[in-house]
């Protein structure tokens, strides 16, 4: 009798493990996503590398956002794999999530100089950017095998960031010209 009622609540907690919905956080995979990111600021104008984070935001609603999983840092270079402007997060559990009903999702980026989460990036009005807001049906396929296989981000578009340099790069330019100036003058 022991061994059934364990063998019970074995199986109870497998069925709801499998029922939260999955999504593979990636802006880059064989569906085609195609979700690259440029930063557009100033001077740059560029895919984005390493020195940038990407967070993924879900919700059961387009006002209800808010981060799941970890940000992670843009790939460097071509030579990884993916390139640069691309994340590959991996797979990220949306337990707040139905995966029948799916949800809501959006990608936010930022120069990790700008902050350690996009909201810091935003309340230093540092370079940051988001991605469409697009929803997914359905988080996983019950009937794939093995069941709950996350599903690619579908509907992702490429996006920017932007930001303006800061303001001690602007301070040190016109001090250079300034002094420039005064030397031509003597």
């Amino acid at each position: 009798m022991k061994k059934v009622l364990i063998i019970a609540s074995l199986l109870v907690a497998t069925v709801g493990v499998l029922a939260q919905g999955s999504v593979n956080f990636a802006t880059k995979t064989g569906s085609g996503v195609a979700g690259f990111c440029t930063d557009v600021s100033p001077g740059v104008n560029a895919l984005v590398g390493s020195a940038y984070l990407g967070q993924l935001y879900a919700g059961a609603t387009a006002d209800s956002l808010a981060p799941v999983g970890t940000a992670v840092a843009f790939k460097n270079s071509v030579a990884t794999g993916a390139g640069l402007g691309w994340l590959a997060g991996g797979e990220v559990d949306l337990a707040s999530l139905s995966p029948t009903t799916g949800g809501y999702f959006q990608v936010r980026a930022w120069l990790a100089a700008s902050g350690a989460t996009y909201e810091a990036a935003l309340a230093s009005n540092g370079v940051k950017g988001v991605s469409n807001v697009f929803q997914l049906t359905t988080l996983g396929d019950p009937n794939a095998k093995p069941p709950g296989l996350p599903v690619d981000l579908i509907g992702l578009q490429a996006f920017t960031v932007t930001g303006v340099p800061e303001p001690s790069t602007l301070v040190l330019g016109v001090l250079g010209a300034s002094l420039f100036l005064l030397r031509r003058r003597s």
